[in-house]
């Protein structure tokens, strides 16, 4: 645990400023000094990883979200055509001889294709379009970080916007009774409310507005695909129902997290039911694509379950007959209660697998008398074909696979993102890392994690810069990230795994860069209002407590928040990261916060001061467009030995009597400038104490890591305020600073 009396603060400085500070102030003037060895390791590759499928006439239609393409492959899963654009290819879309690409994030656009993927037309969307429906002549478009449906005609002409300001990341598209249902990722409100869950926003396509918001099943979240029932009467939801109300103190039965479908009643607009696809001591983890096949008593609800590489079958007729005998009061419990009963699809549904990494999205289709999924897996850059009718002896599904191409061997990190969403690490599978962190974010949800005690929950967080950024959890409960993933394999998914795959998910989480956040203007830069918020940032004090390149001083402080929460916590907390803080809603440590207007008003208000709603709202922005700033290096990890002869110790801290023994910098984005890394040690009052530490970073390619040996001795006798300082200059101009330089602060507390 970190030691009482020693902790630190971080701070960015000015340019000119460190130019006078530092000892390096041109290239030439260090070639005095010994540089350290470098060693770089390859953080990044383009992999092939298809996202979203389309049939048709025979034809799979794949998008690639990593190498930017779409592909067209005929029935034998041989490439025909390809396209190729400067974003990721969300998904894809096809209605007859269209085929519409979604691609982007921030600057997100919709491409209009010929079927031998010629382009055609394009217009612009809003940040990370991610589903697309046809209805008469329009086509409907999800931007998921936008919270925003964007309206075009078929030919992408007259586009209009529709704002969903009661969801969250909407994510999938359906139309059924002349209606749009829109289904949003996460919860979108407050998470100490009672009812916490995603929602499903029904859009009128006469008026071209939200008709109707419907709150789905209390835990509903990770909502990945929409599909409508064989009779058109129903729409059905794949998604996570999170059991956040209880401990986590195991997992027996689903007691964290289970899986499965929600089924909402498209007539009445209403959720009818939701049922498990997991069974009594297997889990279903992370259910995600999701399509219906066929009629009447053959009609058969089909899901990919990501997590295992299986599909789960559901007789449809047999699942409705089974709930209508529930309401008729034949099995003595209530419809709203099937979703708690693990057992209720037994008999009418069978699991097969199907094998591969990356189980994602799925279509159905009929080929004569066989139906077939067709399914993309992600990691293996490929598709896979399953026929849904079982061998009579072996009682498996006949599966072929169709590589799209050739795939790269994966770099650590990319083992350790296949790991984040495996399921079969956990124990009964019942849930992997993404369960509780798609995306290796946050679900929304408070969680009562009993690494802090017992009957105090509070929010998920986001795994983005968790290992720059010690301790973890709130309460500072584990000292470092890497402790944290091995104490959550332990205690959450209540397994082991080896080292060498933990190591990965640590370089996986490590290279996970900031999304640009959708308040930004398209071109990345700050709307007037964030400007405006800006300044309020600093006259407010805001940059006390959230300094440096990570807006946080790494210290723990009282929470002026606790008078929101019902617990007995009472503890200080650690400085949250405001890096990407736009996708981490609800705010507060219990989320009790559903926006950050709500917060900033809180926080100006507890530190007696007075604010417009105009001032709130253009801070509030300011907030919520924090990013990494597009610094080209940022530094990683500080290590220092730990003086009893175990590894060494990653705690960024600044601790006297210890050695730094490393120091990790990571390239963010494209640039082929050599980064010039200089690390030296200060007493405040004293000025420079020791030699500073130089290394000299090249050849190295956007996601790239190096990292180099050192030993700069922390004195004993350290003075308050002391601090070491990492800057990241150009090393053929040093007066350009590629990087916020890390100032890392020794403070005695009083």
């Amino acid at each position: 645990m970190i030691q009482k009396h020693r902790k630190s603060m971080i701070f960015a400085l000015s340019g000119v400023l460190l130019a006078a500070l530092s000892s390096v102030l041109v290239l030439s003037a260090c070639k005095s000094y010994a540089f350290n060895d470098v060693t770089v390791y390859h953080g990044g590759e383009q992999y092939i990883s298809p996202s979203a499928l389309a049939l048709q006439d025979g034809n799979v239609y794949v998008s690639d979200a990593t190498a930017n393409k779409v592909y067209k492959l005929d029935a034998d899963g041989a490439v025909t055509a390809t396209q190729t654009f400067n974003d990721a290819v969300n998904s894809v879309y096809v209605d007859g001889e269209d085929v519409y690409a979604l691609v982007g994030g921030l600057a997100g656009e919709i491409h209009l294709l010929d079927s031998s993927l010629k382009k055609v037309g394009r217009a612009d969307t809003q940040h990370t379009p991610n589903a697309a429906v046809v209805v008469g002549e329009k086509i409907y478009v999800a931007n998921r970080f936008s919270n925003s449906v964007s309206v075009y005609n078929k030919d992408l002409s007259g586009a209009a916007v529709i704002k969903l300001d009661e969801g969250r990341e909407p994510f999938a598209l359906a139309y059924a009774q002349g209606k749009v249902f829109v289904a949003c990722h996460l919860p979108g409100g407050a998470a100490n409310a009672d009812s916490v869950a995603a929602n499903l926003i029904v859009i009128d396509p006469d008026t071209q507005a939200v008709k109707t918001n419907i709150e789905l099943i209390n835990g509903t979240g990770s909502v990945k695909d929409i599909a409508v029932s064989s009779d058109g009467n129903y729409v059905y939801l794949s998604n996570l129902f999170a059991r956040y109300t209880y401990p986590t103190s195991q997992l027996d039965r689903g007691w964290i997290n289970t899986n499965g479908i929600t089924i909402v009643d498209a007539v009445n607009e209403e959720v009818y039911a939701g049922v498990l696809l997991d069974s009594v001591e297997r889990g279903a983890s992370n259910p995600w694509g999701l399509d219906v096949i066929g009629e009447g008593e053959n009609a058969k609800i089909v899901c990919a379950i990501s997590g295992l590489a299986e599909i789960s079958v559901v007789n449809e007729k047999q699942m409705f007959d089974k709930i209508a005998a529930v309401a008729n009061d034949e099995y003595g419990y209530t419809v709203s209660e099937i979703v708690d009963r693990v057992e209720f699809l037994a008999d009418c549904s069978e699991r097969y697998a199907i094998g591969g990494n990356g189980l994602r999205d799925l279509q159905l289709v009929e080929d004569g008398n066989t139906a077939y999924a067709y399914m993309t897996q992600y990691f293996d850059g490929a598709i896979v074909r399953a026929s849904l009718t079982p061998d009579e002896e072996s009682g498996k599904l006949e599966t072929t696979q169709y590589l799209i191409g050739s795939q790269g061997k994966p770099t650590t990190a990319r083992l350790g993102e296949i790991l984040w969403y495996d399921g079969t690490y956990c124990y009964q599978s019942w849930e992997s890392c993404a369960s509780c962190h798609p995306d290796a974010r946050a679900d929304g949800f408070n969680w009562d994690n009993l690494n802090d005690g017992l009957g105090n929950p509070k929010q998920a967080k986001s795994m983005v810069y968790s290992h720059r950024t010690p301790p973890e959890m709130i309460t500072g409960a584990r000292e470092t990230a890497e402790l944290a993933v091995r104490k959550g394999m332990q205690f959450i998914q209540f397994n082991t795994m080896e080292e060498e795959y933990l190591c990965c998910i640590d370089d996986y989480l490590k290279s996970l860069k900031p999304v640009q956040s959708p308040y930004l203007n398209r071109d990345g830069t700050l709307t007037e209002a964030a400007k405006r918020g800006e300044k309020l940032f600093e006259e407010y004090n805001c940059n006390t407590c959230h300094s440096g390149p990570f807006y946080t001083d790494l210290q723990m402080h009282p929470s002026t928040s606790l008078d929101t929460d019902d617990t007995w916590e009472t503890r200080d907390f650690d400085t949250p990261t405001l890096i990407e803080i736009w996708r981490t809603a609800p705010y507060m440590f219990n989320g009790s916060a559903a926006t950050m207007q709500e917060a900033v008003e809180y926080f100006i208000r507890t530190d007696g001061k007075t604010a417009t709603k105009e001032q709130i709202n253009d801070l509030s922005e300011y907030i919520l467009s924090i990013g990494d700033s597009g610094e080209l290096y940022g530094v990683e990890q500080v290590f220092f030995d730990r003086n009893d002869g175990t590894d060494a110790l990653a705690v960024t801290l600044l601790v006297p009597g210890r050695t730094m023994t490393e120091v990790t910098v990571r390239k963010q984005w494209d640039t082929d400038k050599k980064a010039l890394v200089t690390v030296t040690l200060y007493d405040e009052k004293n000025g420079k104490i020791g030699d500073s530490v130089y290394a000299v970073l090249s050849g190295m390619e956007t996601g790239d890591y190096a990292s180099f040996k050192m030993k700069m001795q922390i004195p004993e006798d350290l003075k308050h305020k002391s601090y070491y300082e990492i800057t990241i200059q150009n090393a053929d101009n040093t007066s350009e600073y590629l990087a916020t330089t890390l100032r890392v602060y020794y403070i005695e507390e009083d």
